[in-house]
Formats: C-alpha cells, sequence, structure tokens
C-alpha cells in the first residue's frame, strides 16, 4: 500500500535518521580506527553492514512511514561501500561478490523497514479497533442505565393511568406529571 502519509517525513523523523545514520559511522569509523579487523581477525566488510542493518532496524521502529526507512537504507549501502570498503573513499561495485553483499544488504534493509512499517500499522489498526470496541460497550451500557429507569417510570405511569378506580381528573393530573411520551423507550434509543 503506498499511501502519501507513510511517505511523508517529519522533523523529529528526520532527525532521529540523520542522528542515527551519523551515529553509525561514526561507530563504525572508531572501529576500524581501534583495529577491530586486528583485533578480532574480521574484515570491516563483516562487522559494518551488520551495524548498518541495526541503524535501518532503529530508523525504521523510531520513525514513521517508509521514507526514512528506505533513505537511510540507501546511504547506508553507498557508505559501506564508498568510507568502509577497499579501495577506501572510492565507490567500486565491480569488486568480486561486493554487488552481490550490497545488493542483499539493501534488500534486508528495505525488508526490515517494511516490516516495521506494517507491523506499526497494524498495531495502530488494532488500537482503534480496540477504542471503538471501548466506546460501543460504554454506550450501550449508558442506554441500559437510561433505559432502566425510564422503563419502570413509564410503567408506572401507565398503571397509574388505566386504574378503573381512579376519577378522570386524578388521571388528568398524573398525565400532566407526566409529559414526556416515553414511547416504549424509544427516545432513549434515538439518542444513539
Amino acid at each position: 500500500m503506498l499511501k502519501k502519509e507513510n511517505w511523508t517525513v517529519t522533523w523529529k523523523s528526520a532527525g532521529i535518521t540523520a542522528g542515527l545514520f551519523a551515529l553509525t559511522t561514526v561507530v563504525c569509523a572508531l572501529l576500524q580506527r581501534l583495529g577491530l579487523n586486528e583485533i578480532s581477525q574480521l574484515r570491516n566488510e563483516t562487522y559494518v553492514p551488520l551495524v548498518y542493518v541495526l541503524c535501518v532496524l532503529l530508523v525504521s521502529l523510531l520513525t514513521d512511514g517508509y521514507l526514512c526507512g528506505t533513505v537511510v537504507s540507501l546511504l547506508s549501502v553507498f557508505a559501506v561501500n564508498y568510507v568502509f570498503t577497499y579501495p577506501y573513499m572510492h565507490f567500486n561495485f565491480s569488486l568480486s561478490g561486493y554487488p552481490l553483499t550490497f545488493f542483499t544488504m539493501f534488500a534486508v534493509s528495505l525488508t526490515v523497514n517494511t516490516l516495521t512499517a506494517t507491523l506499526k500499522r497494524q498495531e495502530r489498526i488494532r488500537m482503534e479497533a480496540e477504542t471503538e470496541r471501548m466506546r460501543a460497550n460504554l454506550l450501550r451500557a449508558i442506554s441500559h442505565d437510561l433505559r432502566t429507569p425510564l422503563t419502570a417510570i413509564s410503567g408506572s405511569a401507565i398503571t397509574l393511568l388505566e386504574n378503573d378506580n381512579l376519577p378522570d381528573w386524578q388521571k388528568k393530573n398524573y398525565a400532566h406529571q407526566f409529559p414526556v411520551s416515553f414511547n416504549n423507550g424509544n427516545s432513549v434509543r434515538d439518542i444513539r
């Protein structure tokens, strides 16, 4: 579903996206500077894409819609290639295995982004349905609480008016004391 609200960005979402992307880049640069790849005998290409996928996951969780997650997915692929892959500070998609690695990273990032946005939308729909159910229950309870005493009053009024032992002038007097037409409780149902 490509709705317009799924592709809009608020200042808050843009700030979160830029901040997390910058933080991820700094963390990866520090890990590269500290020589993590020599200490653990891992190459940069192993942990850097995973850190960026984590960034995409966090951006997708903390922002609304698809745009921020999609943008950070693209930026992550280019950052890994440009900054953290030999030859450094150059784009090179022709090295053996790199195109598949970057395509896979982009696909995983977009999948995570889409799944997160879908889960958020489903949760929002569930909350709206729960709110509607609570509203309907409240209206039913209020309607019942109003109808119960009105039915009793209406029944008492009808009983008094249909009593053959009362003179007509007393019946008219009682009729003026109950000016509301109850219509068997229909007035309460009309409130809804």
